[in-house]
């Protein structure tokens, strides 16, 4: 309820909306109006890329075995 009454007052001020969600919510929080929806954090894009990184090494390592 309150996101909603948020939101609405938001629209009414004709101020743009964000919010910080996952990709499961984003589409409620599209039709609730939100106009920015992040669904993700700076941490987990810095993990995600770490992880990335290391299993590219790790297959490079693999090759000489």
């Amino acid at each position: 309820a309150a996101i909603a009454k948020v939101s609405a007052a938001a629209r009414s001020a004709n101020i743009a909306t964000a919010v910080l969600s996952n990709a499961k919510v984003a589409p409620l929080r599209i039709e609730q109006g939100f106009r920015m929806i992040s669904t993700t954090t700076d941490i987990n894009v810095l993990s995600m890329a770490a992880r990335s990184d290391l299993e590219a090494v790790k297959a490079a390592t693999q090759k000489g075995k």
